[in-house]
């Protein structure tokens, strides 16, 4: 079989999202911390605006347990990087040391050829994400789009802290902040809407607190493996939740790439007793 993917060390020009197709049959969305980034890279960077990795660690372990909720850990890590950093420096830093999935580049470049929509869900900022994604893809970036929380700006008060800035939920009705289930639901319709056809199916790829949700909605579930405790691979065990675990995205991109095209169902790709790892030749990721 020829190559059935696209280019994806040296990028030509982007096609125009309106030659996407206007009924997909798949949307594909992630997380960003930790999964479209590396862990260790978060870790970094949350250490240079004030978060140590401790204080993480137990923000993550009492919202698991139900001790706080996930709005509130934001607000608390939200909190001590304004009280230290103006906004612009923060954002200068998150561009500066988060990394990304070595195999992100290949899978994004691989959606936009496909013409497979690809949507970014993060309970985190919407600008720190814009700015790192372009910082590491180019002004192409503004392509991909990202559903986050904005910012709100605080009022200084005397005797009061001066938090400069902090999280403007997007629902913030919901103990989360942001409910990626609702996110994924929305996508849905949407798309349903627009076209008049069925609904397309969800694959969403996660791996913390934050993806709760969407792992009950998803129609196909990535789990990315850390160094550490998975929160969201512990949450899916405990609840009999479907999924896939996977290392980078050259892992999932020949399974996505089989499922979009029709070539495999869903249930192959969560039984099969491995993932076979994209392999690139001359430049091209090529699938038998």
């Amino acid at each position: 079989m020829s190559p059935s993917w696209s280019k994806c060390i040296s990028l030509p020009p982007l096609p125009s999202f309106s030659l996407r197709p206007s009924a997909p049959s798949y949307i594909v969305c992630t997380d960003f911390d930790g999964t479209v980034t590396t862990a260790d890279s978060d870790a970094r960077m949350l250490l240079e605006l004030g978060v140590g990795p401790e204080q993480r660690q137990l923000l993550n372990k009492a919202v698991a347990n139900g001790a706080i909720t996930l709005k509130h850990a934001y607000q608390i890590m939200m909190s001590e990087i304004s009280l230290r950093h103006s906004y612009e420096d923060a954002l200068s830093i998150a561009a500066r040391t988060l990394k990304f999935d070595p195999g992100f580049r290949s899978f994004w470049y691989w959606c936009l050829q496909s013409g497979t929509p690809l949507v970014v869900i993060s309970s985190g900022l919407k600008d720190v994400i814009k700015a790192a994604l372009e910082n590491h893809l180019g002004p192409e970036a503004s392509q991909i789009q990202v559903v986050a929380n904005d910012v709100h700006w605080h009022t200084y008060r005397a005797g009061e802290p001066h938090i400069q800035y902090d999280f403007k939920f997007r629902h913030p009705e919901s103990s989360e902040g942001l409910v990626k289930q609702r996110i994924l639901d929305q996508l849905r319709s949407t798309s349903a809407s627009l076209s008049g056809k069925s609904k397309p199916r969800c694959i969403f790829i996660g791996d913390g607190v934050s993806d709760f949700t969407a792992a009950r909605s998803a129609d196909l579930l990535f789990v990315k493996e850390g160094t550490g405790t998975n929160d969201l691979k512990t949450h899916c065990d405990r609840l009999r939740i479907p999924h896939r675990v996977f290392g980078n995205f050259h892992h999932i991109l020949n399974a996505v790439g089989a499922c979009v095209e029709g070539r495999t169902s869903l249930d192959d790709i969560l039984y099969e007793d491995s993932l076979k790892e994209t392999a690139v030749v001359d430049g091209w990721s090529l699938v038998s």
